[in-house]
């Protein structure tokens, strides 16, 4: 079965377990994975997750375009093959400014993804766009059945703290969050359908 990944944006140097992953190991595996889907601004590209990008979701909300203006990767944006979006997102806000952003063959090929659906599962309407596309990728059949799904770049121990207090998240809709995002991911992981990389290359080291 093929591998997918989906990378946060965490920018720290990736460890486990206390234990600091070697960024070469860490980047190649990245590399490595046949799909390859990061999230909005990809903070960390090239920094600490290597390059490979096959898909990324857009939220496309005002930060982004007034705030960020698409963020230092705008230009690589334009290149990647596959965009997931949100239809609320686009629908409130995205939809008047996407041509900065994104090329007509981009926005033709778009991939809708149904997050109502997640906020189901997970009972909470605020997950953050990388746990809401975990779910996404782990609950759609066209995924799970041919790709063996994996994430990285996110805090998952502790989450409930670092999102209450971190300085990028504790004035969020996000903040209050953390616990039911790190015991979904948990979940996920329990009955197999989601595998950590940073645990799956400690476990190899």
């Amino acid at each position: 079965m093929k591998k997918l990944i989906i990378v946060g944006n965490k920018k720290e140097p990736p460890k486990y377990n206390n234990q600091l992953i070697p960024i070469d190991i860490y980047k190649n595996a990245i590399d490595s994975f046949d799909f390859v889907c990061r999230i909005n601004r990809m903070m960390n590209y090239d920094l600490t997750t290597g390059t490979k990008t096959d898909g990324l979701y857009l939220g496309g909300w005002k930060d982004f375009v007034e705030q960020y203006h698409g963020g230092e990767h705008k230009d690589i944006i334009r290149t990647i093959p596959t965009i997931f979006i949100y239809g609320w997102c686009w629908a409130g806000y995205f939809k008047n400014h996407w041509k900065e952003f994104i090329t007509q063959e981009q926005k033709d090929n778009i991939i809708w993804c149904d997050f109502d659906l997640g906020k189901i599962r997970m009972n909470y309407q605020h997950p953050c766009s990388v746990i809401s596309m975990i779910d996404y990728f782990c609950n759609t059949p066209i995924w799970y059945n041919n790709y063996e799904i994996y994430f990285t770049g996110i805090d998952v121990n502790n989450r409930g703290e670092i999102l209450k207090n971190g300085e990028f998240w504790k004035n969020t809709l996000h903040a209050a969050g953390g616990d039911i995002e790190e015991a979904y991911i948990r979940k996920l992981m329990e009955e197999g359908k989601l595998k950590w990389l940073e645990q799956e290359i400690y476990k190899s080291l």
